[in-house]
């Protein structure tokens, strides 16, 4: 013997083979449905925290355009009719002045409704609270004007919810909710409350006279 140690290398059987190669793929599906599932999580996240971010940014417009509203003239749950503001110094409520806030399911969108008069205008164009606060017919009278133009407030709106303390006209407080979530997404609902109230409200200058609301001077 010149002293050399030989070894034998033994081939894997089938069953070996077998067994080594279902191995990987049990390993490989395991590491495959580990990213999918961060994948999937990143993703949830995502979706989440642009939620939350469109609802904020809702609720920042909706009570900017309340607060600096001068008189909630009427409401429902979802819909409201506000005196904007007095821009002519008429102390009188004028077309242009009045804004339809109104949230559509169909669509999911919260949108502001205004009559855009020329400037000028709005002296010829006076609108009696009495026309105002009913909100139904209210709602009609705005839409229905060839001048109106529409503002996106809030899109992936599945729900939006009003409230007036104490009801409009004489409103002083306006509480809402609203839940964000795009129909394509798979991150959790954003859900956000708010109240806000009227910094210049003139609810003391509404009266109820011979059966209808009016604004006294």
């Amino acid at each position: 013997m010149n002293g050399r140690t030989v070894k034998c290398i033994r081939a894997l059987t089938v069953a070996e083979l077998l067994v080594s190669v279902a191995s990987i793929s049990v390993i490989g599906a395991a590491a495959a449905g580990l990213s999918f599932a961060m994948s999937s999580a990143q993703a949830q996240s995502r979706d989440r925290y642009l939620h939350i971010q469109t609802a904020r940014n809702a609720s920042l417009r909706i009570e900017r355009l309340i607060r600096g509203s001068l008189l909630v003239t009427s409401a429902d749950d979802t819909r409201m009719i506000l005196w904007l503001g007095d821009y002519n110094a008429n102390a009188l409520i004028n077309r242009n002045e009045v804004a339809l806030l109104r949230w559509d399911p169909a669509t999911g969108e919260v949108g502001k409704y205004r009559v855009d008069l020329e400037e000028g205008a709005s002296a010829n164009y006076r609108v009696h609270l009495k026309k105002l606060t009913d909100i139904s017919s209210g709602s009609q009278e705005i839409l229905n004007d060839p001048r109106v133009v529409y503002t996106p407030i809030a899109q992936d709106v599945t729900e939006f919810e009003l409230s007036c303390l104490p009801d409009a006209p004489r409103t002083r407080v306006v509480d809402f909710r609203l839940v964000v979530a795009s129909r394509d997404s798979q991150g959790r609902p954003a859900a956000l409350r708010g109240s806000v109230a009227l910094r210049y409200g003139q609810a003391d200058r509404v009266e109820f006279d011979g059966g209808e609301w009016v604004l006294e001077h």
